[in-house]
């Protein structure tokens, strides 16, 4: 049985890729700050869980060491701030870039990653397009999508690789937003992600089918970079 763990579990991606992981056999660690959520996802998958802020180098280590040797980390923790460019606090950088850089770096860097085990990192399709008003986050991400190629350079004996959602109907999404319809709109497939789009490749990306692939971006956005919709 493989074990996975999966930071940012206790809702949304993360908690989508759990069920997917769970119903193909595997052990599943859940990481997040909620212990509310936690407790919901421990009683519905029977999953372990663990609370830990991974913007804390104490709450990595301790995690990691919980967990113990892994066959693959799904470093999906992330928070955002959206505004103007010029209304971005320090206090907004150093809580973002703590948690969406800083927490991704030390939970890769500190897990016991069993030789072949896969890493995958989540960042953002807005790591290939601007988006006004989304300068920190979006900075945010191409940190870790920069981040993971140059760790499936650095580190042979494991696979690194970023998933980039879209625009997915997760929390996060609907607490940003007080109409989803111009998004919608954006999207040629005609409508938002759902966590479990996601969640098939981020499995396929940590499974042995993924064998010979490291260093790469998976953009799972409906065609929203890469197209205009008719």
């Amino acid at each position: 049985m493989k074990t996975f763990l999966i930071t940012g579990g206790g809702s949304g991606i993360g908690l989508a890729t759990a069920r997917v992981l769970v119903e193909e056999g595997a052990r599943v660690v859940l990481a997040g700050r909620s212990e509310e959520r936690l407790a919901l996802a421990r009683k519905e998958l029977g999953v372990e869980t663990v609370v830990a802020d991974v913007s804390k180098l104490a709450d990595v280590e301790a995690l990691t060491e919980q967990v113990g040797e892994v066959d693959g980390v799904f470093a999906n923790a992330g928070i955002g701030v959206f505004a103007e460019f010029v209304k971005i606090t320090e206090e907004d950088v150093d809580r973002v870039l703590a948690t969406n850089f800083k927490g991704v770096y030390f939970t890769v860097q500190q897990a016991r990653l069993k030789p072949g085990a896969s890493v995958v990192i989540n960042a953002s399709w807005t790591v290939h397009r601007g988006f006004a008003g989304a300068s920190l986050y979006t900075a945010s991400k191409a940190a870790v999508h920069s981040l993971a190629r140059t760790l499936g350079a650095e580190m042979p004996h494991v696979r690194v690789n970023t998933v980039s959602p879209g625009y997915i109907a997760t929390d996060m999404f609907r607490d940003n937003t007080d109409d989803a319809e111009p998004f919608r709109r954006q999207v040629p497939m005609g409508r938002l992600g759902e966590p479990e789009d996601v969640a098939h490749v981020v499995s396929f990306l940590l499974s042995d089918r993924a064998a010979y692939v490291t260093g790469q971006d998976f953009i799972v956005d409906g065609g929203l970079v890469g197209a205009i919709p008719a």
